[in-house]
């Protein structure tokens, strides 16, 4: 087991000797606390999540033991990115102003927690696992049922693609409804969503792909051989990750920089190409149960078509639905200056909207 694709180290170092997200400059807004988790894989995986809760760093001593009823986001992001990116800075410095928490998870192999390899996750069914776990664990550390506090989930790209899939099997639990179809497995008994769920914000999801950008059937199949028997290895052929315009701060180094692992790349081509147009074509993330689902999109995204984000919106059936598509905005519309602040407005607007 490798952490965060150094040497290995037990959660006790991850706390003590690692600085919180954002903490090296005074100019952001940095994390608070950090939880870490362990998962339910039995193999001893865990994963790092920073907590962004200025109200409770604001309280003097005589209160801070008060548990905060103030609402948070569940933040998932990207392949390759971590806590530290500069979408999560701008997410966590309005959530301040607005009076919400934020907790980040970093994804098995991402950021600061552990993985058998920098970036490597071949398994969506396992990421998902460790997603619902994530959003669980958060909200009994805070004590969201006790203190009715509303919750929403929110992620990019593939994280976005998380998220759906989270909130649809949050949604299922809450009502009841096996989930065992979307998890290949029954949900952990020990886990459990608190009904003041709100709804899940997806940001250019990873719902679909363009079919020009598909390879062709034998490298698709050269690619799976490959990725079954060299998951790790990095080959010209899978996509290149250059994180320096969304580091945050420049100098981090907790995001993934080089060719995307064969696993990687042939587990989201899987999931973008194939998983996703299967379970929506057989009414398996409908979303049915979840109150509110805003579907951020770029008009001019380059990596996932608008029209996936259209296509899986006609098809949701939950109580309110909204899309809202950037003019001229690309994948990164929240790194982009001119459209950041519309999708960050949009976005927390899962906490007011009816």
């Amino acid at each position: 087991m490798k952490f965060g694709g150094h040497p290995k180290k037990d959660k006790e170092e991850l706390i003590k000797s690692n600085p919180l997200a954002f903490s090296s400059s005074s100019n952001l807004v940095t994390a608070t606390s950090r939880l870490v988790l362990e998962t339910s894989d039995n193999d001893g995986t865990f994963l790092n999540i920073e907590i962004f809760d200025h109200s409770m760093a604001q309280k003097d001593d005589s209160s801070s033991s008060s548990p905060s009823s103030l609402p948070i986001l569940l933040f998932i992001p990207g392949v390759c990115e971590s806590a530290e990116t500069m979408s999560v800075q701008k997410i966590v410095h309005h959530a301040k102003e607005v009076g919400v928490r934020v907790a980040v998870v970093e994804l098995e192999g991402h950021g600061l927690s552990s993985g058998h390899g920098r970036c490597l996750c071949p398994d969506f069914s396992r990421l998902l696992q460790q997603t619902v776990e994530f959003i669980s664990f958060v909200l009994s550390q805070i004590g969201a049922c006790e203190n009715e506090v509303p919750y929403a989930v929110c992620g990019a790209s593939m994280g976005g693609a998380l998220a759906v899939y989270a909130a649809e099997i949050i949604s299922r639990h809450l009502n009841n409804i096996p989930c065992d179809d979307l998890m290949g497995k029954s949900l952990h008994p020990s886990l459990s969503f608190p009904r003041t769920f709100l709804g899940v914000v997806p940001i250019t999801p990873a719902l679909g792909v363009r079919p020009e950008a598909l390879p062709p059937k034998p490298i698709v199949w050269a690619l799976s051989v490959a990725a079954s028997l060299l998951p790790s290895a990095q080959l010209s052929l899978a996509p290149l990750e250059d994180p320096e315009h969304y580091n945050c701060p420049p100098e981090t180094k907790r995001n993934y920089s080089g060719h995307w692992p064969l696993g990687t790349s042939k587990m989201l081509l899987d999931l973008t190409a194939y998983q996703i147009p299967h379970n929506v074509s057989r009414n398996k993330l409908t979303l049915a149960h979840v109150d509110k689902v805003l579907i951020l999109a770029g008009e001019k995204d380059r990596v996932i078509p608008v029209e996936s984000c259209q296509a899986f919106y006609d098809h949701l059936q939950c109580h309110y639905k909204d899309l809202k598509i950037l003019k001229k905005a690309d994948h990164d519309l929240l790194y982009e200056t001119k459209t950041s602040q519309i999708a960050l407005e949009y976005l927390f607007s899962v906490f007011t909207a009816k």
